[in-house]
C-alpha cells in the first residue's frame, strides 16, 4: 500500500490577484504524475493560507480546496493556522496584544486558562470557521480542551493508517514576528493509545522561532510521536533526518511559498511517499 503526503504551505491567497489561480490545472498534473501509485493521498498546508486572516480570502482557498478534491476524491485534508492567518484587524485585539506580550515575557504558556487560550486564539477565527469547513471534526480523535492549540487527526485507507499531529504555533503570534519568542504548552501534546503505522506533526513555525528553552522541550516530545515533521513560514524548501541516538529517528520538511507575494514565478511544495 502505498502513501503520498503532498505539502502546501505559505499560499496567501488575497482578495484579488491570486496568480495561483492560473496556475491550478499545472498544479493538480504535477500531483496526479507523482501520485498514480497513491492509495491514500493527504494534503496538508502548514498555514499561512490566508494572506491577512480575513473571511474574503478563505472564499478563494475553499474554491481552490474543491477544486483539488474534485480532481482528487479521495483525497484527505489537515491544515494548520500561520501568522498570516490571524486578522491583526479584529476588534479584540488591543486585549490580545496585552494578553500575548504578558505570555511571551512571563514565559507562563504552562499556567494560563482555558479563556485565556481563547482569547489569544479569537483573531483566528475566520480561519477557524474555513478549518472547520473543511475538515469538521470527523478525524479528531484527540484534542486539547478548546481544539485550539493541539489536534490530532487519524487517516486511514484499506491498511494504511496515520495519525497528524496538528500544531498552532501561531496562536501568540504578533504583527511584528521575532524569532525565538514562540511559546507552546508542552502539557497539552498527547500521544494517542491507538496506533498508527505512521505520525506526522504538522505546523508552521520551525523550532528557531520558540523561545530556546521551550522549543528544546517541544522538539523533544515532537520527535517522540512523529516519523515526520512539516513546517513552513522560511519560503524555503528543505529536508533531513534526525536520529536522536534514543531510537527516534525524524525526518523533516519544510515547505517553500506556494504563492509568492512578490513573485508569481517563485511557487514550490514538497510531496513525501
Amino acid at each position: 500500500m502505498q502513501l503520498s503526503i503532498v505539502h502546501f504551505s505559505d499560499i496567501h491567497f488575497k482578495e484579488d490577484n491570486n496568480w495561483l489561480d492560473n496556475k491550478t490545472s499545472y498544479l493538480v498534473e504535477s500531483i496526479r504524475s507523482e501520485t498514480l501509485t497513491s492509495d491514500i493521498i493527504v494534503l496538508v498546508i502548514t498555514g499561512d493560507i490566508a494572506f491577512s486572516g480575513r473571511d474574503k480570502e478563505y472564499y478563494y482557498a475553499m474554491d481552490f480546496l474543491i477544486h483539488i478534491q474534485n480532481e482528487f476524491p479521495n483525497i484527505k485534508f489537515a491544515l494548520v493556522p500561520g501568522n498570516h492567518d490571524i486578522d491583526f484587524d479584529h476588534s479584540h485585539n488591543g486585549i490580545r496584544d496585552i494578553l500575548v506580550q504578558n505570555i511571551i515575557e512571563k514565559k507562563s504558556q504552562n499556567t494560563i486558562g482555558n479563556s485565556v487560550f481563547e482569547q489569544c486564539c479569537d483573531s483566528q477565527s475566520n480561519y477557524i470557521e474555513f478549518h472547520d469547513s473543511v475538515l469538521g471534526n470527523e478525524a479528531i480523535f484527540f484534542a486539547d480542551e478548546n481544539k485550539l492549540l493541539f489536534k490530532t487527526g487519524h487517516y486511514s485507507e484499506n491498511e494504511i493508517s496515520i495519525h497528524i499531529h496538528c500544531i498552532n504555533s501561531a496562536w501568540l503570534s504578533q504583527k511584528s514576528e521575532n524569532v525565538g519568542k514562540l511559546l507552546f504548552p508542552i502539557g497539552m501534546i498527547q500521544k494517542s493509545e491507538n496506533k498508527a503505522d505512521f505520525a506526522v506533526t504538522i505546523m508552521h513555525h520551525p523550532f528557531n522561532w520558540f523561545d530556546e528553552s521551550n522549543a528544546k522541550e517541544l522538539q523533544k516530545k515532537l520527535e517522540g510521536i512523529s516519523d515526520l515533521i512539516l513546517t513552513g513560514h522560511e519560503h524555503h524548501a528543505e529536508k533531513f533526518s534526525k536520529d536522536n541516538l534514543d531510537g527516534d529517528n525524524t525526518i523533516y520538511i519544510q515547505g517553500a511559498e506556494l504563492q509568492s507575494t512578490s513573485d508569481s514565478e517563485q511557487s514550490g511544495f514538497n510531496l513525501w511517499g
